[in-house]
């Protein structure tokens, strides 16, 4: 990120996990950027995070965490996130299921697929499946999809909701809080697994999505999981890539705990609201 105060100067925003599967990326980015001028490293305010670790994901692979039931199995995953897709793609696959995603998904496989890096599987890959919901008509027209849409839901690895409910031990459905009204078409029965691979609620708006999400479960019968993995790093790691990059100046942002990092360095800034620092 460029200074405006000195256009010849730089610093980098970092936001991170260095525990997921991209770790080897993270230290390229932090060795190639070691003589910046400063870095800015958000917590999300705070010092240290419980994360999934390997052992979840050893048990979400072995199939010991929701996947023993002859059930469609949902997840909500946000398709920004390479890590998590490919983390539900590959626990699919190694349960004997294939990923159901959203039409409008696979406009993200499309374009991450492209990075071979990054591992995610493309649209029409044999393990993925897109799920063709009903729109504007209320049934399956031709009509009702458009642009690319219409080019998804066409192809043949789209598969209805009957479709997919007809044979529920094959598929692990990645649909999201705004898709659960599908479950009035797909039908899941009593003791279907409900995989919440995201945060728990921490402000009111979240509270009453979460009571909304927990009424549908409630009236199909579902389990809920609760398994997630923090996007952020844990507070060791932070300390650790603060020591390793040993930048001129720290600005610790967005943290309740900004004096922690006297632990590994002693030039640091703490910053004050509406005070104007200069990056040099």
């Amino acid at each position: 990120m460029d200074d405006p105060l000195n256009p010849k100067k730089s610093y980098i925003d970092i936001s991170f996990t260095v525990c997921g599967a991209s770790n080897d990326e993270l230290r390229k980015l932090l060795d190639e950027n070691n003589q910046e001028a400063a870095v800015r490293i958000d917590p999300d305010g705070e010092i240290s995070f419980d994360t999934l670790g390997e052992s979840k994901r050893r048990r979400l692979r072995k199939g010991e965490i929701g996947f023993n039931s002859p059930h469609v199995n949902g997840v909500p995953i946000t398709f920004k996130e390479g890590d998590r897709i490919r983390t539900f793609y590959n626990v699919a696959k190694e349960n004997g299921r294939k990923l159901v995603v959203k039409l409008k998904d696979c406009y993200y496989l499309k374009h991450l697929s492209n990075d071979p890096q990054l591992g995610v599987p493309n649209f029409d890959d044999e393990n993925i499946i897109i799920y063709k919901a009903k729109q504007y008509s209320g049934t399956y027209s031709d009509g009702d999809y458009y642009g690319e849409d219409a080019t998804f839901a066409s192809l043949p690895n789209a598969k209805t909701a009957s479709e997919i409910s007809a044979k529920p031990e094959k598929y692990l459905c990645a649909l999201g809080y705004f898709q659960f009204t599908s479950l009035i078409d797909m039908k899941p029965k009593k003791g279907t697994a409900y995989i919440h691979s995201a945060s728990e609620p921490y402000n009111e708006e979240q509270v009453l999505n979460q009571d909304r999400v927990n009424n549908w479960l409630e009236h199909f019968g579902m389990k809920k999981y609760q398994i997630h993995c923090s996007g952020h790093a844990k507070g060791e790691d932070l300390l650790q890539v603060v020591k390793d990059i040993d930048a001129k100046m720290l600005y610790p942002i967005h943290t309740e705990h900004p004096t922690e990092y006297v632990k590994v360095t002693r030039k640091m800034t703490i910053v004050e609201e509406g005070k104007t620092y200069k990056l040099s």
